[in-house]
């Protein structure tokens, strides 16, 4: 497993919590909101029993805020979970997987066996979607991953573009998945999301992960949605019991009805993520590509390769992602994610040092 947010090596050395800056993971970092370590402290008294297995309260909440019915979410551990649970749904099925993509698409499939292709997002088309591509896949393909936003190249995929393509699958009896772990750090994401099309594509299924927007990795908490009944009744056969643990079931509620904190957090990472990209640009060695979100997929021009990089920054205690293992990138590519303008500032300084 490589990913980003590994601090732990750092805290092993003995270096201070807050001495490290985590380029690396994409999390808000203006999150959570101050309120969430009290509710935390308050949820203490009901570690000595087990969660409501059966999430009612929570998906209650899920429903109201996404505006979908109760009864097409399963809450779990994170989108990740998610992921590896329809992958077992998957078990040997012809699997599209455009690339490059969040990696744990192609990980989980792998371990279900199944047969795999890779429609190219190319890095000479701006890393935009290969619709054509993978229309002319969908009679072979049993199912598709979607990242919408994509990490690692922060590309938002057209909803008008992803209707035709559920349009074309349920032609062809494709599956498609769609993964919206980024869509709430756009202020338009009621307008982007695909969640108010779920009744009339039962080919449908859309994954998302609350960890990333509100900060809160340490806990674990995401859903999936779908309109078939069939799938949700096979994938909640799958589900471990007790997977969402009682932190998340108490805070969860709060955190969805947090309008303040929402707004508050996409207006402070516009206005950074604007400085940083223009701070990156300035550096002649780094190419910097444009993102709809908190992140940025950056190439590197000079002799330097990412491995490099990452060691030097790393001497700093600063982490930030290699994207050396994601198919269609190599070891020329890094992914940033957008921090508090203070700290985007040491990262910048320290990335121009590094040129000299």
């Amino acid at each position: 497993m490589n990913h980003g947010g590994n601090i732990w090596e750092f805290i092993r050395k003995g270096i201070e919590l807050d001495d490290i800056i985590d380029f690396s993971a994409s999390i808000n970092p203006f999150g959570p909101p101050d309120w969430v370590q009290a509710t935390i402290c308050d949820s203490i008294k009901f570690i000595r029993y087990y969660p409501d297995p059966e999430q009612r309260d929570l998906t209650a909440h899920l429903a109201a805020f996404l505006q979908i019915k109760q009864e097409y979410i399963i809450a779990g551990n994170g989108a990740t979970e998610a992921i590896y649970l329809l992958a077992n749904l998957l078990h040997g099925k012809n699997i599209l997987v455009p690339s490059p993509t969040f990696s744990e698409y192609e990980t989980a499939m792998t371990e279900s066996n199944a047969a795999l292709k890779f429609p190219q997002i190319k890095e000479s088309n701006d890393f935009c979607f290969p619709y054509e591509e993978v229309v002319d896949e969908l009679s072979w393909a049993d199912a598709i991953w979607i990242c919408n936003p994509n990490n690692p190249t922060g590309k938002l995929v057209e909803r008008s573009m992803l209707i035709a393509l559920l349009d074309n699958a349920l032609k062809t009896d494709t599956l498609v998945i769609v993964d919206e772990s980024f869509l709430l750090f756009i202020a338009a994401h009621q307008d982007e999301t695909l969640l108010n099309v779920l009744d009339k594509y039962p080919n449908l299924i859309i994954i998302s992960s609350l960890t990333k927007f509100f900060a809160i990795p340490g806990i674990r908490i995401g859903y999936m949605a779908t309109s078939n009944t069939t799938i949700l009744n096979r994938l909640k056969k799958q589900m471990p019991p007790w997977s969402v643990n009682v932190f998340s079931q108490m805070i969860v509620p709060g955190l969805l009805l947090d309008d303040e904190f929402a707004l508050r957090s996409r207006e402070l990472i516009g206005k950074a993520s604007d400085e940083f990209f223009k701070g990156l640009q300035a550096i002649k060695t780094l190419k910097v590509y444009s993102s709809a979100v908190n992140f940025f997929l950056i190439k590197l021009c000079g002799d330097t390769k990412a491995d490099e990089l990452s060691d030097k920054l790393s001497q700093k205690n600063i982490l930030i992602r290699n994207c050396f293992n994601l198919r269609g990138l190599d070891d020329t590519y890094i992914r940033v994610s957008v921090m508090r303008e203070e700290q985007n500032k040491v990262l910048i300084e320290a990335l121009r040092e590094k040129r000299r």
